[in-house]
């Protein structure tokens, strides 16, 4: 529908977290405010129905997964297939009993839901009879009819109504119920109907002894040949008895009697008035035509039938789909799937289930077959749904070609909402070699926790992605809370890292081993302390910017009465300070920092003159003792 507004509009779209696309519309007039609408693209999956719907689907698709080197046999498929029915059935039963309870505005939702299990099961069960059960001569218009009446069953309905009335003849749903019968073949129910009117007239009698005698195909113990000359005897007599006006009394007598006689008018009559589908009308010509017939004939029939039905144009979606399946052509019958229903579960699930039975196995210009692209289909708008993302993936892998592909793309666009997912999503990528996704996730994930300066676990991250890069600005962050405080935090994390990441980072190498001297400090082992920060600084695996705290850290041992360093050692850190001072000229520095390179200064000449009487001493004690 278009929309015309004299104010000149610009729209801008984006897509926003969880699938849901943001509208953005900016008056150039007026007030000039954003109005953001948030639309959501795939609402089908915002039912609890259709996600339980699509869960248990999944469940029955990775049990009958098969190699191709291991194909099912017929009886596996028809397992497979019925299991798929089983499940749409039960969410037919939870949605039933959801509309007795739901409020007006839920209904319909669930209305809606409601329609599309009735007809994917539908369609689904006559599938079944036509491509796997494939019944032969009398047995298959017996087949159609009794998928008729369970699929359509306001005669049934309408029957019962009947049943109530009394006398049931005065019911305005009475000769509805009788040619409803009569065109899904059920004789008894017609015959139920009559004896109940307690109809005496000739015609009535007549027709109900016509009905008594119409032969029924039996499959055991009855040839197909046997059956149709019986039927062909039958059907003689009734025409007889039409052409000497036995029913000539009573018109709905002599039009049941058309009926039964295979007159495709009467039938097409009784159609119209029902408001039947254009299947009941091929179904019921077929079985008062030609009941012995072969699939090939039935095929025969169904373009006329659909002319006399007023064409294809007049077709809803259940139409077409029993007309794609009766016709057997299964590109057709995909793409109506495809095309008709909102979600691509009902499309990909019945194509799995062909693919396994070996009769969808084409392959199109990207050398994939229709099953992996329907497939490729639902597995992706699974995975754009942040409840069945981890559904999805079941899919995607099937998929042999292009699968591990789409699987990687989606899994990288995964919004990680919490910690808990992203280990999820992790998981999966490990679980399936996907490294360059793995180690992406694990950067997004130490980012975030960098920002809500959670450092410990910003580590954590990059010690699982193996990222040396971002464990360097991470390091970063730990130094520059030690610079404020002159304490690490987060020490538990730094214990854990192993030799490994250490390699990648000179600047964690060197956070680590600052946490190595805080360690020896706290047990008492002062001398290895001193040496190892002075190591530090002399090979400068620490930073210029961080050894005038580090030689502020030394300082308590520097003062100390023992003896805890080498000469060495302490002209080290004297040309340490020297070269911090030259590198900042006293202007630029503030009384603070001058007074505490003077008190370095001091300090460390104190400790040279002690380290040097104290070697000096060692010296005459050896001369002695010589």
């Amino acid at each position: 529908m278009d929309v015309q507004s004299d104010t000149p509009q610009q729209h801008s779209a984006m897509l926003g977290p969880n699938n849901k696309l943001i509208l953005c519309n900016n008056s150039t007039e007026g007030s000039g405010e954003l109005l953001f609408k948030e639309v959501n693209l795939r609402p089908e999956y915002d039912n609890q129905f259709v996600r339980n719907l699509v869960n248990e689907m999944s469940c029955v698709f990775i049990a009958n997964q098969r190699s191709p080197d291991c194909p099912m046999t017929v009886e596996e498929v028809l397992h497979y297939s019925r299991s798929y029915r089983a499940v749409i059935k039960e969410s037919m039963q939870h949605v039933q009993r959801a509309l007795m309870t739901e409020d007006a505005a839920s209904a319909d939702l669930l209305d809606d839901l409601m329609r599309t299990l009735v007809v994917s099961e539908s369609a689904w069960n006559l599938m079944e009879i036509i491509f796997f059960q494939e019944p032969q001569g009398g047995e298959l218009a017996l087949q159609l009819l009794k998928w008729l009446s369970i699929h359509i069953d306001d005669c049934r309905v309408m029957m019962e109504e009947v049943m109530k009335e009394d006398p049931v003849h005065h019911h305005h749903n009475y000769w509805p119920a009788v040619y409803g019968c009569l065109l899904q073949g059920k004789t008894e129910g017609v015959m139920e109907l009559l004896v109940a009117s307690n109809n005496t007239s000739k015609s009535c009698r007549v027709l109900m002894s016509v009905l008594s005698k119409m032969p029924v195909y039996q499959a055991a113990g009855m040839a197909v040949n046997e059956y149709e000359g019986k039927w062909r005897m039958w059907r003689e007599e009734l025409k007889q008895m039409l052409s000497q006006g036995v029913f000539a009394d009573d018109d709905k007598m002599a039009q049941m009697a058309k009926i039964l006689s295979g007159d495709l008018d009467s039938i097409l009559s009784a159609v119209e008035e029902l408001s039947a589908p254009w299947y009941s009308y091929l179904m019921a010509a077929i079985f008062y035509t030609q009941p012995y017939a072969k699939f090939h004939q039935v095929q025969g029939s169904i373009e006329g039938a659909v002319h006399r039905c007023g064409g294809i144009k007049s077709f809803d979606t259940h139409d077409s789909l029993i007309y794609h399946i009766l016709r057997r052509n299964l590109v057709e019958l995909m793409k109506c799937c495809s095309e008709e229903f909102s979600s691509w579960w009902f499309a990909a699930h019945l194509a799995d289930v062909f693919h396994q039975a070996n009769l969808l196995q084409e392959k199109n210009s990207l050398d994939t077959t229709m099953r992996d692209s329907l497939l490729l289909e639902y597995g992706g708008s699974l995975m754009q749904d942040h409840r069945l993302w981890n559904v999805g993936i079941h899919y995607l892998l099937q998929c042999p070609k292009y699968g591990r592909y789409h699987l990687q793309e989606y899994l990288a666009r995964l919004p990680l909402a919490s910690t808990r997912q992203a280990l999820k999503v992790l998981s999966v990528c490990e679980t399936h070699g996907f490294t360059q996704q793995a180690s992406s996730i694990c950067r997004v994930m130490a980012r975030r926790e960098i920002r809500e300066d959670r450092l410990g676990s910003a580590l954590t991250w990059c010690r699982h992605g193996k990222d040396g890069n971002m464990a360097t600005i991470v390091a970063e962050k730990f130094l520059d809370q030690y610079r404020e405080s002159v304490m690490l935090p987060s020490v538990d994390v730094l214990d854990a890292l192993g030799p490994t990441m250490l390699l990648m980072s000179k600047k964690l190498l060197f956070l680590v081993k600052l946490r190595e001297f805080h360690q020896l400090v706290d047990t008492g082992e002062e001398k290895e302390a001193c040496s190892l920060l002075v190591a530090l600084i002399k090979s400068r695996t620490a930073p210029a910017r961080y050894w005038f705290l580090l030689i502020l850290e030394l300082l308590p041992m520097l003062e100390s009465s023992k003896v805890l360093f080498t000469p060495d050692e302490v002209y080290d850190l004297m040309n340490a300070v020297t070269e911090l001072k030259q590198s900042k000229s006293e202007e630029m520095m503030n009384e603070l920092e001058v007074s505490r390179i003077q008190t370095l200064h001091l300090s460390l000449t104190r400790c040279l003159a002690k380290v040097t009487l104290s070697d000096s001493n060692a010296l005459v004690a050896i001369s002695c003792d010589v």
